[in-house]
């Protein structure tokens, strides 16, 4: 029988009016200069479906991230979800996350009660919980990307890192190359969070905003943290392609109907057919590192955007009812041409979400794009 904390008061960080209980480490603004980029060809192909580019009247913008300190508060689940010192709950930790997994409450819908604290722990500890983090895109890109947040001074602070205990190995593997990256050769204590595993702690040290989830904005420190990981790792020592199509036929969602007759094409085009879940994460970042021309479509995989250089060129293929610009976006802040290929979705013929239905690629928009 879970015991729980008294309900708690649901909060949303706001900037810059912080709550009180909120210490404000370092504002981090995001001074890269950027324009829209041409979109031109991959418009025509919107219209063909009668999709409007949400861009037209709501583009990406700059915002800012931050370094927090909570003091003295509970940290529930792999999800993170803090508990503040006064008693209330930090709405922005519970995007994402799920009561079946994280195992809170909701008695109404401004507040939510937590599994009792078993343990504390003393010092200032960095919160790398995050909730979704079985998506590859969401762990990679929104959570330890925001390592990028902290610079040599703020390091000492840190005495050690809470991370979730279910990550793959691929994600475990990031997650300590980033921590090598962030703290050097210094021995930082990590302790792994289980599902509803609540903690009272000392001090959090919260990098807040690397990804601006409601305004769809990766914050451009995020990419060039990324560049640097290969500054940790290894050179692998066989050729790697620079030409590469991102194959998803083992894939359990979003199947591409006629992926096989897509595969022909490109590899008459000189594209290396790559399965991403069978590398490493070493032979995924050195890949992408290495590629001028990428091809995927819409999932996790593209998350290594992130690892290419300014000028690797992307196409994307999205279905039609599940147009989301987060690699796109992406795209712009790291300097990648873009083009996006627009499906088209069998979601409603099967009776599930777009994220989980097939969709078919037109043969003549992929052959189009190729001679580009």
């Amino acid at each position: 029988m879970i015991e729980y904390l008294p309900s708690s008061f649901i909060f949303r960080l706001a900037p810059p009016d912080f709550d009180p209980e909120v210490k404000i480490i370092r504002a981090i603004k995001d001074n890269k200069e950027w324009v829209k980029p041409d979109f031109s060809s991959s418009y025509h192909r919107l219209q063909q479906f009668s999709l409007e580019d949400e861009w037209d009247t709501t583009p990406p913008y700059r915002h800012v991230a931050y370094n927090l300190l909570f003091e003295q508060v509970v940290i529930s689940s792999e999800s993170g979800l803090i508990r503040t010192h006064d008693g209330r709950m930090v709405a922005d930790t519970f995007d994402h996350a799920q009561s079946s997994l994280d195992l809170f409450q909701y008695t109404d819908p401004h507040h939510v009660a937590i599994p009792k604290p078993q343990e504390k722990i003393t010092g200032c500890w960095l919160s790398l919980l995050s909730s979704n983090q079985d998506n590859y895109y969401h762990c990679l890109v929104m959570n330890i990307g925001k390592l990028f947040q902290i610079n040599p001074y703020e390091a000492i602070m840190i005495d050690g890192v809470l991370i979730p205990h279910h990550l793959t190995d691929v994600e475990y593997r990031a997650v300590k190359v980033a921590l090598k990256l962030v703290f050097g050769d210094r021995a930082i204590e990590i302790k792994k969070i289980q599902w509803g595993q609540s903690i009272e702690v000392e001090k959090i040290f919260f990098p807040w905003n690397a990804v601006a989830v409601f305004f769809g904005y990766t914050h451009s420190g995020v990419i060039s943290f990324f560049r640097q990981l290969s500054l940790v790792l290894d050179p692998l020592e066989v050729p790697l392609p620079t030409k590469f199509y991102i194959d998803r036929r083992a894939a359990s969602n979003r199947v591409l109907q006629n992926e096989d007759e897509l595969i022909e094409i490109l590899e008459q085009h000189e594209f290396a057919i790559i399965q991403l879940e069978y590398l490493t994460f070493d032979e995924q970042l050195h890949l992408f590192a290495n590629a001028d021309h990428i091809i995927g479509a819409h999932g996790a995989g593209l998350a290594n955007m992130v690892f290419c250089k300014p000028g690797t060129q992307i196409i994307e293929l999205m279905p039609h009812t599940l147009v989301r610009w987060c690699y796109r976006q992406i795209a712009m802040v790291a300097d990648l041409p873009y083009q996006c290929i627009i499906t088209q979705s069998n979601s409603e013929n099967e009776g599930i979400p777009p994220a989980w239905a097939s969709h078919q690629i037109s043969i003549p928009h992929i052959l189009d794009v190729l001679k580009r």
